[in-house]
């Protein structure tokens, strides 16, 4: 039974308390009891206060409004909410256009890698059979491994490549000569 009327008084209170925050009593009770030295002061500037607001002219046409609720008010709040959506629409494009560069540079940043490990792969093969390879390789790829390379490999596998395929061998140098033209 006890807990019964805790469990009741305890729901009667946050509800009380929710309602009070919601309809802004709290703010009002609380203001009046947090200085109990200035009590009467605080009752004079309450009633002020709602003199005041008794007192300022209403706008011709318009109803009286209770808390601000006014169509004025109301389409403002409108344009607000219009602009605020923009701004966070257009936010939401930086990031969408930052996410897509971080792909990017995350992919690059992969071929990279990947062409560094398969450098030092090749690096470690024979020439002969690292020159057979490389001739079957898309340029791009070529390029990458042989730009991550020491130049004295470079020679090797270059020297193995010009004996079985002269062709290809032309075709690496160009592509390396191209590469070295876009560095500088």
């Amino acid at each position: 039974m006890k807990i019964l009327i805790i469990t009741a008084l305890s729901t009667f209170v946050i509800a009380t308390g929710i309602t009070m925050a919601l309809t802004g009593t709290r703010k009002k009770i609380t203001s009046r009891f947090s200085e109990p030295a200035d009590t009467e002061q605080t009752a004079v500037t309450e009633e002020a206060q709602e003199e005041g607001e008794k007192s300022q002219p209403q706008e011709a046409g318009k109803p009286e409004s209770r808390g601000g609720d006014t169509a004025a008010s109301d389409a403002g709040l409108q344009v607000e909410l219009v602009e605020y959506e923009a701004q966070i629409a257009a936010a939401e494009a930086k990031l969408a256009a930052i996410k897509a560069e971080i792909e990017s540079l995350n992919g690059v940043k992969a071929s990279i890698t990947n062409g560094q490990r398969l450098a030092k792969v090749y690096s470690s093969m024979r020439p002969d059979s690292a020159a057979s390879i490389l001739c079957e390789l898309e340029e791009p790829l070529t390029k990458q491994i042989l730009s991550e390379m020491n130049n004295r490999t470079v020679g090797k596998i270059m020297d193995a490549i010009a004996t079985a395929n002269p062709s290809c061998a032309a075709r690496i140098s160009k592509l390396m000569a191209d590469a070295g033209d876009s560095d500088s």
